[in-house]
């Protein structure tokens, strides 16, 4: 990941989370922890991740598949992770809170929270208990936001920030290799592969991107809700069958997004199997074009100019 990227993590964090009054021994060995040599032999931030758990992820509208991860990708996974800050933040009303929950866990941070109340304990982050990399979670963001702020004061030159956007982000309108993007980009490789970490694949994919979507002229589509087998003791069916109604409200909620149509309907027309043609998908914004419009507008075309040279 490129170094201005991780600055640019680091400077959000430091601007979003108020962190006066809070004290830590932060040592200069806790610092180093957060800095480790580059290819070059130089010295870099390590790179910069959400740690989003693949269902944290898909909550947050971060695509995963074998072609591509958003958990990695720096634009997505940024505005993911501050959403998700703003969540914690709301349901424990203090950042440093949110904090520990965002590393250890919502639920793992509610229990050390009720364990202090019935204790007679305070709940403020340095009061409760806690794993250690938790503990230090806090103290390093800080570090880092330290040494951004002061790098002379730990014998670090970093380069200028400049104010100014560091890349721009390009639609995708076809398939297209890595390789080939790059080289139009006029990028190295490498280069091109550190700002788009997201991609599994040398290639990518403009399937499914709104407006690119066809159908072959005799094409089905079809939607209906999710099904599995369940079978096990009643508390592992009951867990199983709940797993099921929330993967069916995220489709119902994926397809309202996708084909404008309304909750209710979606949520009417997954009860049983529910068959489309290719044009009866188009009118209900399943797919954008379907195919043989295209090639019957061709032909016509060609015809015409056909016939106008043979005047």
């Amino acid at each position: 990941m490129a170094l201005l990227e991780v600055d640019d993590v680091g400077v959000r964090f430091g601007g979003v989370i108020a962190l006066d009054g809070l004290t830590f021994n932060v040592t200069e060995g806790s610092i180093c922890a957060l800095i480790g040599p580059n290819g070059a032999g130089k010295t870099t931030f390590i790179d910069a991740v959400t740690g989003f758990v693949p269902s944290t992820g898909r909550d947050y509208e971060l695509k995963q598949n074998i072609f591509r991860d958003d958990r990695r990708d720096v634009l997505a996974s940024t505005r993911a992770a501050l959403d998700y800050m703003q969540k914690l933040y709301a349901m424990f009303g203090d950042w440093q809170l949110a904090l520990a929950a965002y590393n250890w866990g919502e639920g793992s941070v509610q229990k050390a929270v009720a364990r202090n109340q019935k204790a007679g304990l305070p709940t403020d982050y340095a009061s409760l208990r806690m794993p250690a990399e938790t503990q230090w979670y806090l103290p390093k963001l800080q570090a880092v936001k330290n040494i951004i702020s002061r790098p002379g004061d730990f014998g670090l030159q970093l380069p200028p920030l400049y104010n100014h956007p560091y890349f721009l982000s390009v639609p995708i309108e076809h398939d297209m290799d890595v390789a080939i993007a790059a080289k139009i980009a006029g990028m190295p490789l490498d280069e091109f592969q550190n700002l788009n970490p997201q991609m599994n694949r040398p290639v990518i994919l403009a399937a499914g991107t709104k407006g690119k979507r066809y159908a072959l002229p005799h094409a089905k589509v079809m939607i209906h809700q999710p099904f599995g087998g369940i079978w096990g003791q009643t508390e592992d069916i009951a867990i199983q069958a709940q797993e099921i109604l929330k993967t069916k409200k995220t489709l119902s909620d994926l397809l309202a997004k996708l084909t404008g149509q309304p909750p209710e309907r979606i949520a009417e027309d997954q009860e049983r199997d529910h068959y489309f043609d290719a044009h009866e998908a188009k009118a209900y914004g399943l797919v954008d074009e379907v195919l043989e419009e295209q090639d019957k507008a061709k032909k016509e075309a060609i015809a015409t100019q056909q016939e106008t040279k043979s005047r």
